[in-house]
């Protein structure tokens, strides 16, 4: 999950909204925001309609699937800049799963799983699988993972017909679904593909109230082969923030620039937790996520 990833339902304007978080260096950006460069991939876009009566859900699922089309072969690199230590990630995530998992298997499913980067270390101890909408993503995260099933599919509906010990969504893929409605359902989800006595670890995206609207972001590239750097400019309209990420990216083919809209939902801790427990689930939140100024929740089907 590199938040990475298109997980899920989506707007193909929502991904780049976790621009800050991945690990890059911030010109200026505050902790929690650049907590917020996110990189899981598409890991969830949807429409803030809570119905959709003219289609639109579908065609946003439809376009979440290229979403990364232009910027997916730079995602690593951006990451790689900013520094993120997704051994580190993974290895608190696997920690957590230990000690919280009450089934005796060890399979694991990363939904938002992007460009794999979190399978390639969570697979040094479980069984792992990944899932994620956007194909551009998958395709690297096959490449980094031989031998690993990679799923392409919406986070909020999928069936796999199996159930795992531990589904984990990180780097905040959670985030790109648009409403409670679709939250629960994702949710509701997890739970159908879950062993009992299994545990979900969910990374949120950032709250309501500690986002701030106009924090100017940018995030360099500086390889020898490659040159990108990456601009935004933070905005909020309601309950919905919004990350249009600009991209100057030089290589061997030539200078080329191109932008990227992503939009996250401000769900509140409150919010979290209800939809938690609609979904017939304890939730415990630890107030540090893997990312500045995010939210890790853990949430079980059963009392510890």
């Amino acid at each position: 999950s590199d938040g990475g990833g298109a997980a899920g339902i989506a707007a193909a304007d929502d991904q780049d909204i976790v621009f800050v978080h991945r690990g890059f260096r911030s010109t200026s950006l505050a902790p929690r925001l650049v907590a917020a460069g996110y990189g899981g991939s598409v890991r969830n876009a949807m429409h803030h309609a809570d119905s959709d009566p003219c289609g639109r859900h579908a065609r946003s699922i439809a376009a979440s699937r290229t979403m990364y089309a232009r910027s997916a072969k730079y995602y690593d690199a951006l990451y790689r800049a900013l520094g993120k230590d997704y051994a580190a990630e993974a290895a608190r995530v696997a920690g957590i799963v230990d000690a919280r998992k009450r089934s005796a298997g060890r399979t694991l499913l990363d939904v938002g799983c992007g460009t794999g980067t979190h399978v390639q270390h969570l697979r040094e101890r479980f069984d792992c699988e990944g899932l994620d909408l956007d194909r551009n993503l998958l395709e690297i995260a096959r490449e980094r993972n031989p031998g690993i099933t990679f799923h392409q599919a919406d986070m909020t509906s999928f069936n796999l017909g199996k159930r795992y010990d531990a589904i984990v969504c990180l780097f905040s893929a959670i985030g790109y679904l648009p409403n409670v409605a679709r939250l629960e359902q994702t949710l509701a989800t997890f739970v159908r593909h879950l062993q009992p006595g299994g545990v979900i670890v969910v990374e949120s995206w950032i709250h309501p109230e500690d986002w701030t609207d106009g924090f100017v972001n940018a995030l360099y590239v500086d390889e020898p082969e490659l040159k990108v750097a990456r601009m935004s400019v933070s905005r909020r309209d309601m309950k919905t923030s919004i990350l249009n990420f600009h991209y100057m990216v030089a290589s061997r083919d030539g200078i080329r620039t191109f932008t990227e809209p992503h939009r996250l939902t401000l769900f509140s801790d409150r919010e979290y937790r209800g939809a938690f427990s609609r979904a017939g689930l304890f939730a415990e939140c630890a107030e540090t996520g893997l990312t500045a100024g995010r939210s890790l929740y853990v949430a079980y089907s059963h009392p510890q």
